[in-house]
């Protein structure tokens, strides 16, 4: 249980640990999965949901394929592929193409691509002659899950379970399922509570996904399909899709972004997590006044010391927008002020857990 108000803002990095695609991953499962076939003669022997899900946006009224639409499916997935290697972001891509073809391929293929990157994750429960099939949490010694679990439960006893993510909040950057699925495994494991009771317990927890998520979880609530954790059937690729938001359609939903934008004004402290630290997510973040003086630390591994020095510009001004600090605030500033680019998530929470949880 945290002491302070917490947020932690996760982006794509933060699922390197277990198998989850990075952004630059990501676009190439993505240009796979859109390799259409050009010839109009070939379309009926491609089979891959992607482009069967194209087809059937291509239907008219009757419930025939309009030839003309599925071409214009085709040509949009040779743009994707074409353009995405320049890309910081498939979500960049969408947001600065404006293209209602585009967008809705971006869509299912980025649906597809993270369930399919669920089943794959060592955090896809593993079959057992004895039991039902359960997450092996042995594997992920490496991850920084299991350490965000230890800090949740750390001096927490099981009647004070209900309190377990007070003065927590999750910003989650990411389409998928995984932050969710863990943390009502690991109550469950943990505490010896039902699936039931650790899965209403996380369904009370404060997590916002700005982008949307690849369909709820079974025991989800909410107007979402319902789609499994890496499911690979039984649902709706077309209807999944629709739960994903651009940049374009999230700016649109006020009421989320004030939610989102208040956390980081009340935060006591904000833990970045393989974030990529983008103009337009930062953009999101962003509060129009905020005055808190957050502890901020955050993982930037793979960042560049130069490339630091911007990104420090940009997270100090989520936590100062309203007053000049006088000398004395912004020293105390500085001094719980850490973007480590030598850090993974797991050495985040690793090396600065006395920090985080104080």
């Amino acid at each position: 249980m945290y002491k302070s108000k917490t947020v932690y803002v996760i982006g794509a990095g933060a699922g390197v640990d277990i198998g989850m695609p990075t952004g630059n991953k990501l676009i190439k499962t993505i240009k796979q999965l859109l390799d259409f076939p050009i010839n109009n003669s070939n379309w009926t022997d491609q089979t891959t949901a992607v482009y069967l899900a194209s087809r059937s946006l291509s239907k008219n009224e009757a419930g025939n394929i309009d030839h003309l639409e599925a071409k214009k499916y085709v040509i949009a997935a040779q743009s994707i592929k074409g353009g995405l290697d320049l890309a910081t972001s498939i979500d960049n891509f969408v947001h600065s193409r404006q293209d209602s073809h585009v967008t809705a391929l971006a869509k299912l293929a980025i649906t597809q691509s993270i369930l399919d990157a669920e089943r794959k994750s060592i955090l896809y429960p593993v079959p057992s002659i004895k039991y039902p099939p359960e997450i092996s949490f042995s594997n992920l010694s490496k991850s920084w899950l299991p350490l965000l679990m230890k800090s949740l439960n750390d001096g927490l006893t099981i009647d004070q379970l209900g309190r377990i993510f007070e003065n927590l909040t999750f910003i989650n950057f990411n389409y998928d399922r995984v932050l969710e699925f863990f943390l009502a495994s690991a109550i469950s494991r943990y505490y010896a509570v039902s699936d039931q009771q650790a899965q209403e317990i996380v369904n009370g927890a404060q997590i916002y996904h700005p982008y949307g998520t690849v369909g709820r979880l079974p025991w989800q609530p909410g107007s979402q399909p319902e789609v499994g954790f890496g499911a690979e059937d039984g649902y709706s690729l077309n209807e999944v899709s629709l739960g994903i938001k651009t940049f374009t359609e999230r700016i649109e939903d006020q009421s989320a972004i004030n939610e989102i934008r208040n956390s980081i004004c009340s935060a006591q402290q904000i833990i970045f997590m393989g974030f990529g630290f983008h103009d337009q997510n930062m953009e999101l973040l962003q509060p129009p006044i905020s005055d808190t003086y957050a502890k901020i630390i955050a993982s930037a591994y793979g960042i560049s010391d130069s490339d630091c020095s911007g990104i420090n510009s940009s997270v100090l001004k989520l936590c100062v927008t309203k007053y000049p600090p006088s000398a004395g605030r912004k020293l105390k500033l500085f001094e719980s002020y850490i973007i480590d680019n030598q850090a993974t998530c797991f050495d985040v929470m690793n090396k600065y857990q006395r920090t985080i949880r104080a």
